[in-house]
């Protein structure tokens, strides 16, 4: 099931041409463009993040019982989608590209799962569309009976540092080591996970995550026995405090500035094993709790 909007012009308006949706939509880098028999795709899929959402253009404009036609207004045979039962950064992500075309091209959206009062097409603010398409994803999660659930902040974050792990590969990879963020399911729900690369690397950019992943060589047995599992973020920060700088700028983080005394306790932190936990794919999992507001 997915959230569904269609693009209108006014009557008045000279039709906007293909190359004008598509100067807009490949603007973005994750972007692909295909040209199918009936129609045109815009499909976006975010390999970091998970996102994933696509826009349909067909080639002959017509209105039928989902798409109506309007007095005043002219249907472009545009129309945008995104799956249901996803965390709601799905349409964070989304936003900025719907506002952007909207703005740049003059169209107006109408929105099938409005309530019938507001079902006319309409320019939308900010985060209008976000929260639409969050009142459906509430009520098609809650129908599932084998949903996964993580905090709306908490998934938030999350995205945010993934979002933006680009930017921090740039500008700190040649000092830092850059890991990708993933999710795991364990017995008290979703978490969120880097791999901790310790002792191979000494300085690190950690996101605000619960776990690290280790894998290190014990000293305390006589034959050769590697340890490895999630190590609670908090619990090896507060054993260590000296080894991490708390950092808040684009977003809170934390840089490894001092590993030796993480060695004389990371083998004392409590670990869930592999049995313990299963990693899940980036978007797999639903927040449906109040909408968070960053």
């Amino acid at each position: 099931m997915s959230f569904e909007l269609h693009f209108y012009q006014p009557a008045d308006q000279a039709p906007c041409s293909l190359q004008q949706i598509k100067e807009v939509l490949l603007a973005s880098e994750h972007v692909h463009f295909v040209a199918e028999t009936t129609s045109y795709l815009f499909e976006y899929e975010n390999q970091i993040t998970g996102v994933c959402f696509w826009f349909c253009l067909a080639a002959t404009p017509y209105v039928d019982e989902e798409v109506r036609a309007f007095s005043g207004f002219r249907y472009t045979g545009l129309s945008f989608g995104v799956n249901y039962c996803r965390p709601s950064y799905f349409m964070y992500e989304a936003n900025p590209i719907l506002l952007r075309l909207v703005n740049q091209l003059q169209l107006y959206v109408f929105d099938p799962q409005a309530d019938a009062a507001s079902t006319v097409p309409f320019q939308p603010y900010s985060d209008e569309l976000v929260r639409s398409w969050q009142a459906g994803n509430r009520r098609s999660s809650l129908k599932s009976p084998n949903r996964v659930t993580l905090s709306q902040e908490k998934a938030y974050s999350a995205w945010r540092y993934l979002y933006l792990y680009p930017h921090f590969k740039s500008s700190l990879s040649d000092q830092h080591f850059i890991p990708k963020l993933f999710f795991v399911r364990t017995k008290e729900g979703v978490k969120t996970s880097v791999v901790f690369p310790y002792p191979d690397v000494e300085h690190q950019l950690i996101p605000d995550v619960d776990y690290l992943y280790v894998k290190i060589p014990s000293k305390k047995w006589i034959f050769h026995r590697t340890v490895e599992g999630l190590v609670p973020f908090e619990q090896l920060r507060c054993l260590a405090p000296d080894a991490f700088s708390a950092v808040n700028e684009p977003i809170p983080h934390y840089l490894l500035v001092n590993p030796q005394p993480v060695e004389t306790v990371l083998l004392r932190c409590r670990r869930l094993g592999r049995s313990e936990y299963t990693i899940l794919e980036n978007g797999s999992f639903i927040d449906i709790d109040p909408p968070f507001t960053a």
